[in-house]
């Protein structure tokens, strides 16, 4: 299947069928999304089928990380103790659609987006906190790096957002 275009979440789709596996995405995308995507709390972003049900969706919001808590390597010494950042809230793909890449396609998306807002207001990394150890590697394979201190969260920094944004 080639994946729609992704948007932004909207009253006009259809979340209450939306079956990820995950019991807690399920419901954060039929019972919170829209709610805090009309108050600003997180923007989500879904694809969907041609009735408008949701096949796909994740969610970006503002964040901080501390910088001790980055590998030393990527450390700046000048940098502020606290970092901006973007979270990757939420991703979850529906159990009919699975095993189609559409969690790497909606992933270069929230890169798209990560890469954009960081223009806009500043921000040096895109975290996540795996669900579960199957979440972990998708992320893992994708380039994302565990990040000291905080338990099972996950960071990409933003060169090598741009990076695999310039090869894709």
């Amino acid at each position: 299947m080639a994946p729609s275009s992704i948007m932004p979440l909207t009253a006009q789709h259809k979340t209450g069928n939306f079956d990820c596996g995950e019991e807690a995405l399920n419901i954060w995308l039929r019972e919170t999304a829209l709610s805090n995507q009309q108050k600003y709390y997180t923007s989500s972003y879904v694809i969907t089928d041609n009735r408008q049900q949701v096949i796909a969706y994740y969610a970006l919001c503002t964040s901080m990380i501390y910088k001790q808590d980055m590998p030393r390597r990527l450390r700046d010494n000048a940098a502020p103790r606290e970092l901006p950042a973007i979270l990757l809230a939420r991703l979850g793909v529906d159990k009919a659609f699975q095993k189609q890449r559409l969690g790497g396609y909606l992933l270069l998306d929230a890169f798209k987006r990560t890469a954009q807002a960081a223009q806009l207001s500043a921000a040096q990394v895109l975290i996540t906190h795996p669900i579960h150890s199957q979440a972990e590697s998708f992320y893992l394979k994708h380039g994302f790096l565990k990040l000291r201190g905080e338990k099972e969260a996950l960071f990409i920094p933003l060169p090598v957002i741009t990076a695999i944004l310039k090869q894709s």
